[in-house]
């Protein structure tokens, strides 16, 4: 480990076990490595913080790749760099969700180069590992799931926050920020489908149709949202489900948001020289990010206190800890 990471690590772990309780759920949270050159760095800095605490988990928020390699090669780097962010925790488990750049290039595509491309089926296939964890449901060649921590009543749900449409023989592909109506119906149906006192925890790349998106709220009349995603989630929570909160990455920003009632919360990306995507105002923008130095790095260790209806967030590197209740 690096020496300006010494005093951080040491920190974290210790502020983490001030607060840490028998049935607290304790994960590495990350979104954004683009294949880092400081990405040794940060599993170091997990690996450490994970000897003090223990992990259960680690969940990678998507844009694993950068999605300018061929296929071959990109799908060995997806499954590489995988395999060492799980390898950076004792339990060696790690959820990941599709990025907007995680896939692949090709040049015979109409207009010569396609960008990023991943099809529903790929993604699945490429994470065959979650079918060897208890309790994760998967939907057949498709790239969203859940997975449970039944003892606690805990339910994660993974989203794909794009989709796809893909015509090879033509050469034609496209990648839409939006969640399809297939999976919004398994979402409905499936994943918030739950006795009344379970938790929620929601993950995604992205936030379609959100201010973060769009620029604005959606609109919320009679106490529900018109955005057909938000209001699935309300209905869910108005039946006795405690969603604790929406994670997003993708925007390279800090921020936090309650729209219709729902906690939402995005991360800014762990590479350090990312762009900044965001279209709304009121989001933290990380400054200062200089390779060697602390704020080069940027991942939350994430407690969820289902007794206390309550998450706390602990920055390493750049950031602030943050505190959420639901």
């Amino acid at each position: 480990m690096k020496e300006c990471f010494l005093k951080e690590a040491e920190k974290t772990a210790n502020d983490i076990k001030k607060n840490l309780n028998d049935g607290d759920i304790c994960f590495a949270m990350l979104t954004d490595s683009h294949l880092s050159d400081t990405g040794d760095c940060t599993r170091e800095n997990i690996s450490a913080v994970d000897e003090k605490v223990g992990f259960d988990f680690c969940v990678h928020m998507g844009g694993i790749v950068n999605g300018n390699n061929p296929e071959k090669i990109s799908m060995r780097l997806l499954k590489e760099d995988l395999e060492k962010y799980a390898k950076s925790i004792k339990s060696n488990k790690i959820y990941a969700i599709c990025g907007e750049q995680d896939g692949y290039r090709n040049e015979c595509f109409i207009g010569q180069l396609a960008m990023n491309i991943m099809t529903d089926k790929l993604w699945y296939d490429e994470n065959e590992y979650l079918n060897g964890y208890e309790n994760v449901s998967r939907v057949k060649d498709k790239p969203y799931y859940f997975a449970d921590i039944p003892e606690k009543k805990v339910r994660m749900i993974f989203l794909a926050a794009y989709m796809t449409q893909i015509d090879e023989k033509v050469g034609l592909y496209e990648k839409t920020c939006v969640f399809d109506v297939e999976q919004i119906a398994w979402l409905h149906k499936s994943a918030l489908d739950l006795e009344e006192g379970w938790t929620v925890l929601l993950f995604s790349n992205a936030l379609p149709e959100s201010r973060f998106e769009v620029g604005h709220d959606p609109f919320v009349y009679n106490g529900y949202s018109t955005e057909q995603v938000l209001m699935i989630v309300q209905m869910a929570q108005k039946r006795g489900i405690n969603i604790g909160c929406w994670f997003a990455g993708h925007y390279n920003c800090d921020a936090e948001a309650v729209v219709g009632g729902v906690n939402f919360a995005v991360i800014a990306s762990q590479l350090p020289t990312v762009q900044t995507v965001v279209k709304c105002d009121g989001v933290r923008l990380l400054k200062n990010r200089e390779i060697g130095t602390l704020n080069q790095d940027v991942w939350d260790a994430v407690v969820l206190k289902t007794d206390e209806r309550q998450i706390n967030l602990y920055r390493f590197g750049a950031g602030e800890d943050r505190i959420i209740k639901y």
